[in-house]
């Protein structure tokens, strides 16, 4: 247990070195949610992001203590990626011993995208600490038929359930393992008992605090109200996650490394002892959790019609609660082979795969992080500059969408000193025209590091694809620059728009 604990205090310095911070920072609502509580103290009803009360208080009480910062943004992040890791090895100890947990610990560690997602705006490690925790306590309920562990499972749920409504995932593998073992059923009563009580106090304090019983679940439930019909693209969405597991990620490399394909393995493994009426308590369950809730995860629409699958491109952050139930099998498939011979007893083959599982990872992970980390730095970068040259009044930007939307998030004052306006990822002769139409007096933001994950270099304004050469009545303020990449065709530039 000892070396799981260090492959765990290890993974701060491997996570802090490749840090995003306002990477991933693409949802404004989120943020401005977060500074709004934390001026207030106060969760407003009108606002669905406060419903994701355990997201919104956390980091909120974190920029009320640090004011708003990288460090705020990011750090209840990094605490909630790391008592995920520390919630594994726990769980993998107890359903498959003390080396288990060491190789669990290991994948966490060695990981590319426990990297690449543990210090950004990845809310969902609060859901995926809640899915450990919870399957912790229904394991040791079910083994030990204690009706308080079952309690204390139903109230991790709830807890997963307040910080967004896609933890409602985390029940079915639950109804799967109930109806396996009905012979405890004391356990499982109470079990149910605790999630319908506390689900019931959740619609009676929204009752009291909303006026209505349900906004809870109106407010936030994107499984349900929103998406866009992608049924002339499903093949693209249901292949994005697989491709980000076990091939490569929109950048070229292997996001997960070759953790998943472990965990495949494992899961096949643990199948094959199924069938072979071999199989332990933990290989059940291990089958339960990957075909129950990675299945739900890979399937489930934000909604669905009889004409239409609502859902959009998938974005990687949302692995963060599945990720875990691949490490677990991945550790169960290293465990299993551990002791297995090879060259004549001279070696053993667990050994030599989880060297190659750490070589290719650690290889991998500086590769997957870099256009996070490399984006994060250009807002970092522009955000000190602007700072550093505020005026006394209102000054126009002009640039695009994504970075209005991040200086309106990250920027307190902004309104105070600058007139933010954006374009989106809009046609060629559309962008000329928005900077032609720039008055004097203006700043122009322009090139950079696209937004990673989320959209191509064709949402920047960069200056070099387009059939604009700069005027002369534009001066060059500052620059910032990093290597050409699929997400970078230029510097990032400020300029200064004079009179004509």
């Amino acid at each position: 247990m000892r070396l799981a604990w260090l492959c765990l205090a290890l993974a701060v310095p491997l996570r802090l070195a490749f840090f995003a911070g306002y990477g991933l920072g693409d949802d404004p609502n989120e943020s401005q949610a977060i500074a709004g509580f934390a001026n207030s103290l106060r969760l407003d009803p009108n606002n669905f992001m406060h419903y994701r009360v355990v997201n919104i208080v956390i980091r909120g009480v974190a920029y009320r203590l640090f004011s708003q910062s990288e460090l705020a943004f990011v750090v209840p992040i990094l605490v909630a990626a790391l008592a995920t890791h520390a919630m594994s090895i726990v769980l993998a100890r107890e359903l498959l011993g003390a080396r288990a947990a060491f190789l669990i610990s290991l994948l966490f560690l060695v990981t590319p995208y426990e990297t690449l997602s543990s210090t950004a705006n990845v809310p969902d490690y609060f859901l995926a600490f809640f899915a450990v925790a919870a399957a912790w306590a229904g394991l040791r309920g079910c083994s030990r038929d204690s009706p308080a562990y079952m309690a204390l499972a139903a109230v991790f749920i709830a807890l997963g359930l307040l910080s967004k409504l896609s933890a409602i995932q985390f029940i079915p593998p639950f109804g799967v393992a109930m109806l396996l073992t009905l012979r405890r059923w004391r356990a499982w009563v109470s079990f149910w008992t605790t999630l319908v009580a506390l689900l019931a106090l959740f619609c009676l304090a929204d009752l009291f605090f909303s006026g209505s019983p349900v906004q809870w679940l109106t407010s936030n439930a994107a499984t349900a109200i929103s998406g866009h019909d992608v049924s002339n693209m499903l093949g693209f969405v249901l292949m994005q996650y697989p491709n980000y597991l076990f091939a490569r990620d929109d950048f070229g490399h292997l996001m997960f490394g070759l953790t998943a394909w472990c965990g495949m393995f494992g899961i096949v493994l643990a199948l094959v002892r199924v069938v072979q009426r071999r199989a332990s308590m933990a290989e059940g369950l291990l089958l339960i959790a990957f075909f129950v809730f990675v299945g739900l995860f890979e399937f489930m629409p934000h909604r669905l019609t009889l004409h239409g699958y609502f859902s959009h491109p998938r974005i990687f952050r949302y692995l963060a609660p599945v990720a875990p139930v691949l490490y677990l099998s991945g550790a169960y498939f290293l465990d299993r082979t551990w002791d297995v011979r090879l060259l004549g007893r001279a070696l053993r083959l667990g050994p030599l795969m989880c060297a190659a599982v750490a070589a290719v990872g650690l290889y991998q992970t500086p590769r997957v992080a870099e256009p996070l980390t490399d984006a994060d730095r250009d807002l970092r970068q522009l955000l000190v500059y602007l700072r550093s040259h505020e005026q006394s009044g209102p000054v126009p930007i002009y640039t695009d969408y994504w970075r209005v939307d991040l200086m309106q998030a990250l920027y307190a004052n902004h309104r105070a000193v600058w007139t933010l306006n954006g374009i989106g990822a809009e046609a060629k002769p559309v962008k000329v025209s928005f900077l032609q139409a720039v008055p004097p007096g203006a700043l122009v933001i322009t090139g950079g590091a696209t937004l990673p994950w989320y959209s191509g270099i064709e949402l920047i304004v960069n200056l070099s694809t387009l059939d604009f050469t700069v005027p002369s009545h534009w001066k060059l303020l500052w620059e910032f620059d990093g290597r050409r990449t699929p997400w970078r065709v230029e510097p990032l530039r400020v300029w200064s728009v004079g009179a004509q």
